[in-house]
Order: C-alpha cells, then structure tokens, then sequence
C-alpha cells in the first residue's frame, strides 16, 4: 500500500511542479489524489472479479486445460495496461497501472485462486515468482551499475546535503506513522496481541527503498528540469543501495538483538 500510494502522490504533485502552488491547484491536487487512486483500484478489482467469473465456469479446465494460467497472467497484465491508458490531459489525470494490478493481485489471490485447478495455480505461482525475481535483480544490477558507471550528480554541491535531508525525512516519516498507529491498534488489541516497542522499533529499521523508488526517480526526469531530476536520480540510487546494504544486511543481527528472532 505504501509503493502504490507514493506513485499515486507523485503522480499528483509532478504536473504542478512549475506552477504556483495556490489553495485551489492544493485542493485539485487532493481530487486528482483520490480519483487516481480510486479509479486504479477498481479496475484492478473489477478485471480480477471477470478473471474469477471466467475461471469459475471451469470451461477452460475442461476444454483448455492450459489456458488456465495463462488467462490469469493476462488478465493480470490486462490490468495494468487498461489503467495506464486512461489519461486525461484536461484535468491532469493519469490512472496508475502499478496500483492496478497491486489490488488486481490482492483480489485474484482471494477469489480467482479457489477457481483455479491445482495443478495451474501452482504454475502461475512459479511463473510470477520468477518474472519478480528476475525483474528485482535487474533492478538492483541497474542501480548498482549506474550508480558507479554512469555520470552522477556527485559534483553538485546540493547533492550530499540532498542525501542528509532525505535520510533524516525518511526516519522521522516512518517515525511518525509507525509509532502513532501501533499505539492505537495496542489500545484496541488485547494484552497478549499487542506489538512490543522491540517490534516497533524494528518496522522502523526495516525501511529499505527498492524499485518504486528507483523507477519514479528514473521518472522525474521528464517532470522537471535535469539538474535536479540529476540530483534526485543520484540521491535515490545511493539510498536503496545503502538502506538494502546496511538496513537490509543488519536485519538478522537486529532481529536477534531485540529478541525477536524465531526459529522453525
């Protein structure tokens, strides 16, 4: 939720970048918000519901046994396609394929995977679990060589002081949204199910940055001018690399420090 989100939000504020920021562009940014995101969603529901209604008949395990899958793939995809081309320019509207198929995902794995012969799931399931493995490790093999390979906005003084600013936004933005919503849900959980201040502490840590991050900063380019779309580029790059590295390879140690770490 909060990959699809970020995508949502940035899609919002990029077309006002080079306009003045007034109460009205602030309140047209809250309803482009809301109609992106809640325009996406449904049309990740509703392709995943005609998946589900397809499946359920059973005509393609009957007749076309391997079919099966590969509808699921494709409506999947289909998703994703539909909501990225729904645009309008008039009212700086542009409906989000990630989030499309975020909550296309989320339904299909309730209702299109009981409709789903045994056998097709299973292959479904291997075939996704390959195309995200396969496209994370592109991704970070990008970031990775681009970071030290390609021209970065090292040399521009704003650079590092960028970087600074963005950890310290990062942290205290987790902060406050962790430790509020954790202390409500403890005061609506009972005793034994509430989240420790170990556990807490730990969803904090756990703040890596991967591929959304690194494809909106790839994005910016075309939003504003090269300098800082340079700068944005270079400061996100080093931040999911350092985070994957530090964050990300101190995860067993922090877990095994706060006494949270459990073995099977």
């Amino acid at each position: 939720m909060n990959d699809a989100v970020a995508i949502v939000l940035y899609g919002t504020i990029s077309p006002f970048l080079k306009e003045d920021i007034t109460f009205g562009s602030i309140i047209v940014g809250i309803i482009v918000f809301i109609v992106t995101f809640v325009g996406s969603m449904l049309i990740g529901v509703a392709v995943a519901f005609i998946t589900a209604l397809l499946l359920k008949n059973k005509y393609f395990r009957h007749d076309h046994h391997p079919l099966e899958a590969a509808l699921v793939a494709l409506g999947a995809y289909a998703s994703y396609y539909i909501a990225e081309g729904c645009k309008f320019d008039s009212i700086k509207i542009k409906l989000s394929g990630i989030v499309s198929i975020l909550f296309c995902g989320i339904v299909m794995a309730k209702y299109t995977r009981s409709n789903m012969a045994e056998k097709e799931y299973h292959k479904v399931e291997g075939l996704f679990k390959i195309v995200a493995t396969l496209s994370e490790t592109f991704v970070f093999i990008y970031i990775g060589t681009s970071l030290f390979l390609e021209k970065q906005a090292w040399d521009d003084g704003l650079t590092w002081t960028f970087i600074i600013l963005c950890f310290a936004a990062l942290a205290w933005s987790r902060a406050v949204n962790i430790y509020p919503i954790t202390a409500l849900v403890n005061y609506i959980r009972p005793t034994t199910m509430r989240i420790s201040s170990n556990m807490s502490f730990m969803m904090w840590f756990a703040g890596l940055r991967g591929a959304i991050a690194f494809a909106l900063s790839l994005e910016s380019k075309e939003d504003m001018d090269e300098a800082p779309a340079n700068v944005i580029k270079t400061a996100t790059f080093f931040i999911c690399l350092l985070t994957v590295l530090v964050n990300g390879g101190a995860t067993e140690y922090m877990l095994r420090r706060l006494g949270l770490f459990q073995t099977s």
